[in-house]
């Protein structure tokens, strides 16, 4: 089931989604949480981590463009629902599900969550959702993004990636660290097959700068002249990758 979240100032508006979801989509879609405000769906959305945001516009105190705006890493689908057509163009740079004006249209809410679902990765052996990989990986490039600016590098020069946070640490070949705004877990879920391994819960390495690896500790030599820790549950895969 994908986890939902509701963000509406009107009741009204929150009970026709809720109701929707459930009569066309019985089974399939989970309502973690309802919010009136802004403020209250910063909160949730960090605890829930959703697969799909229903999203107000015009609210009280806060808009819903700018609660997607404070949010360091937007790892999840929005469906903007307004009853406001002038946002529209504003609304598209972020890249919505789409754009449902109010009283919703039923046939169009039906297509909607149907154009979600198709978009949608099966979840991975973990439990993540897997995204869909960025056809730049194709070109072997990366783009890593941080608040300040953007940096396109070539993959091959990415030695590890390091949790930090809601951040995270990529160490690159004869270049200074580079801290990116998006989490590991961003970095993880479109990486795969790309090279690169996770060894713990804080690194992903780039395979190809693994010098040794000392089963006694299990610990990783990088041709960087860094060690890093293998946890116990990610050693198997690191060995089948040597076969």
């Amino acid at each position: 089931m994908y986890k939902v979240i509701i963000v509406d100032d009107e009741l009204h508006a929150q009970e026709i989604l809720s109701e929707s979801i459930k009569k066309f989509f019985p089974g399939k879609f989970e309502i973690v949480a309802k919010c009136f405000s802004a403020d209250d769906a910063f909160v949730e959305i960090q605890k829930y981590d959703p697969d799909l945001v229903f999203l107000d516009i015009q609210m009280p105190q806060k808009n819903g463009f700018e609660l997607l705006e404070e949010l360091i890493d937007v790892d999840f689908s929005v469906i903007f629902s307004t009853a406001y057509e002038d946002h529209m163009k504003r609304a598209f740079k972020h890249q919505p599900v789409d754009y449902l004006l109010k009283p919703i249209d039923p046939d169009e809410f039906k297509k909607t969550l149907l154009n979600f679902q198709k978009k949608q990765k099966p979840k991975s052996s973990i439990g993540k959702k897997v995204s869909e990989v960025p056809s730049f990986l194709n070109r072997g490039i990366i783009k890593l993004t941080s608040q300040k600016s953007d940096r396109i590098v070539n993959k091959n020069d990415i030695v590890y990636f390091e949790a930090n946070g809601s951040y995270t640490n990529v160490v690159i070949n004869d270049s200074k660290k580079f801290i990116s705004s998006k989490n590991l877990k961003k970095y993880e879920c479109f990486l795969e097959d790309q090279s690169f391994l996770k060894v713990s819960q804080s690194h992903i390495v780039n395979i190809n700068f693994i010098e040794e690896f000392d089963k006694s500790d299990s610990m990783l030599r990088l041709k960087n002249k860094e060690f890093i820790s293998v946890s116990t549950r990610f050693k198997s895969k690191l060995l089948k990758s040597f076969e």
